[in-house]
């Protein structure tokens, strides 16, 4: 323990001699915030260790060695937390842990939902037991099937919780409401059943799942973003911020960018049309934010503002083509010498198309080919 305690506090050191402050503010600044905490407590916790070694070899009070002792078994406890480290190493691991807790927040409200549910169905039922003691005390008493249930509000709580998630049989359940209230008791405790068990579960699954889901893709994303900037920081050169054709194909077989390859389900024999894709200018270079952003954009589907701007372009094509048609068939009315020639659709001049040919292309109505 102590030489993993000194491999630890040696590696540490060197982060932070190599990046000062910038250790801090890094990306994955809050592993490194863990890290400072769990090396300080293995620190502390040999310390403590010497310090109950040296107590106990100079046979000091009974008391004062007992508390660094219980102070050890403490340390001792919260040094299983360095399996958390796996986390930074395993990234279906760490993608696993961050969608379980990108789902707490649905879990906290799901949770106030059921207790509110369960607390109104509960009070009445348990009110209506209670009602029914009042006819007939035997009918709750300690050892019945009703006071198990019904009993109380917690009890009611309780029974309506495990028949909800499984926990009892709901027959079981129902019957005291069946024999001591009224057989009539089966329908509105079926759709408690049906509502929570159909319906609301479903919802929350489905709510749980949603939240997974986008976790999952938001970690993606994260990584795709570092593994293309390390790409690109071994693609450019030292003293410049571009990257070029030649740059881009020696690092094709890399690790980060047969990744991003196979996430936007591209073989890299295409790299080429993709290299030509994101330098429109066909420059041959790319400044290395351009890359990113270009790369990035290609990763997964379209968002509403890439249609938008899509469309939008489409649009300024099409009025300008409207444009260019107008001025070209007032070039061809100017040309007509005054008072000759009659204007003919495309359908007249189909046989004649060749001296028509930009008539036809453009798709609108050319002088007389006569």
């Amino acid at each position: 323990n102590s030489v993993f305690c000194f491999v630890f506090f040696v590696e540490l050191a060197l982060r932070l001699y190599t990046y000062r402050l910038d250790f801090f503010r890094m990306d994955g600044w809050r592993w490194n915030v863990f890290d400072c905490a769990l090396v300080a407590l293995s620190v502390f916790e040999e310390i403590a260790a010497i310090q109950a070694d040296a107590s106990r070899s100079k046979r000091q009070g009974q008391g004062f060695t007992m508390s660094f002792m219980r102070v050890l078994r403490v340390l001792r406890v919260v040094r299983m937390i360095r399996v958390v480290r796996l986390l930074r190493m395993v990234r279906e691991l760490r993608t696993l842990v961050q969608s379980i807790g990108s789902t707490l927040a649905s879990l906290f409200w799901t949770l106030l939902l059921l207790l509110l549910m369960i607390y109104v169905v509960g009070t009445w039922f348990t009110q209506l037991v209670a009602d029914c003691s009042h006819d007939d005390p035997d009918a709750v008493a300690v050892d019945t099937l009703a006071f198990r249930h019904f009993g109380s509000l917690d009890r009611a709580l309780l029974s309506l919780y495990q028949s909800m998630t499984g926990g009892v049989n709901w027959r079981d359940v129902l019957e005291p409401l069946m024999d001591r209230v009224s057989p009539f008791m089966a329908l509105p405790f079926c759709l408690y059943i049906a509502f929570t068990v159909l319906a609301m579960l479903n919802v929350i699954t489905g709510v749980f799942v949603e939240s997974a889901m986008h976790q999952a893709r938001e970690e993606n994303s994260v990584a795709v973003v570092h593994g293309l900037r390390e790409a690109v920081k071994s693609m450019k050169s030292p003293d410049s911020d571009v990257l070029t054709w030649e740059n881009f194909q020696n690092q094709l077989n890399s690790k980060s960018m047969l990744a991003f390859f196979r996430s936007i389900d591209l073989d890299p024999s295409e790299a080429a049309g993709m290299f030509h894709l994101l330098d429109p200018d066909d420059s041959g270079v790319i400044s290395a934010e351009e890359f990113v952003m270009g790369c990035l954009r290609l990763h997964g589907t379209a968002k509403a503002i890439d249609l938008t701007t899509l469309m939008c372009e489409v649009r300024w094509l099409r009025r300008r083509w409207h444009e260019h048609a107008q001025f070209v068939e007032e070039v061809f009315h100017a040309a007509l010498p005054p008072g000759g020639g009659a204007w003919c659709n495309m359908g007249a001049c189909e046989a004649d198309a060749a001296d028509c040919g930009l008539g036809v292309g453009l798709g609108m109505s050319m002088p007389s080919c006569a």
